[in-house]
């Protein structure tokens, strides 16, 4: 049987962000952040002065490149995180997403919750992906719209996000 493959990677677009950051010269990461960093309110920059040095970096571009989630006044830890992940993608910028026809054409959906994952407002995070020959086609993350009181509720919140997205993809 002959292998049916089709392939997508954004290697331009990733070396653009790679250069419009300096980080050409930079070491590689092999992951995209530390485990267990946080990044919250709390390390916003506290004083006037902070403030300033922070509003000299392009953050806001940053996050359009690379990070959804963002706050108001990003300090030098949001920074660094965002730098991290370009270098990360310095790393892995000659991968893409590849489907393999041999691997079925059942659409598969995985999802997951952390709870009280915002360390800011206890809410919880959901993820969700949809996979097709062995590759994904729809992915999303969330912070849930209200607090979950157990870990089973933010995994039934996710769930429910994720049989919307399927409906959706089924659907159309």
């Amino acid at each position: 049987m002959e292998r049916r493959t089709l392939g997508n990677s954004q290697r331009a677009y990733t070396e653009s962000i790679i250069e419009k950051f300096g980080q050409e010269n930079a070491k590689p990461c092999l992951t995209p952040l530390e485990p267990g960093v946080n990044l919250t309110k709390a390390d916003e920059p506290q004083t006037e002065e902070d403030k300033t040095k922070m509003m000299s970096k392009p953050y806001r571009l940053l996050v359009g490149s690379l990070i959804r989630q963002t706050q108001p006044f990003p300090g030098a830890k949001q920074w660094d995180a965002g730098i991290k992940v370009v270098r990360y993608l310095l790393k892995t910028k000659d991968m893409g997403i590849v489907y393999d026809g041999l691997l079925g054409t059942e659409l598969e959906s995985y999802y997951d919750a952390d709870w009280t994952g915002n360390r800011d407002d206890r809410r919880s995070v959901s993820g969700m992906i949809l996979m097709l020959c062995g590759a994904p086609v729809v992915w999303h993350s969330t912070f849930h719209k209200t607090v979950a009181l157990s870990s089973t509720e933010a995994e039934y919140m996710a769930l429910s996000d994720c049989q919307g997205v399927r409906l959706d993809a089924t659907s159309t």
